[in-house]
């Protein structure tokens, strides 16, 4: 690779690092710790702690709304969507 080769690489990465910076802080974060926090029990107050599988455990087994919910949000893309 050519210095002004490299020179175009640098600059090129210098412009796009502050969208880079965004997708990182506004996005990638955000589900990075979404994911982390769905195996944890975690309120505000104090640091989560790590409970594995069974928030999702109690979730599909012992939720009695779940199984409606999961209905609603079915019929409403399978009619109301395509109809929109």
């Amino acid at each position: 690779m050519t210095r002004s080769e490299r020179r175009h690489l640098r600059n090129g990465l210098l412009f796009a690092l502050p969208y880079l910076i965004g997708v990182a802080a506004f996005v990638v974060y955000p589900l990075v710790m979404s994911v982390y926090y769905s195996f944890c029990r975690y309120n505000i107050i104090s640091s989560p702690v790590w409970i594995g599988l069974d928030n999702y455990r109690e979730l599909f087994f012992n939720d009695p709304v779940f199984l409606k919910a999961l209905y609603n949000t079915l019929y409403y893309t399978a009619f109301a969507v395509p109809l929109g």
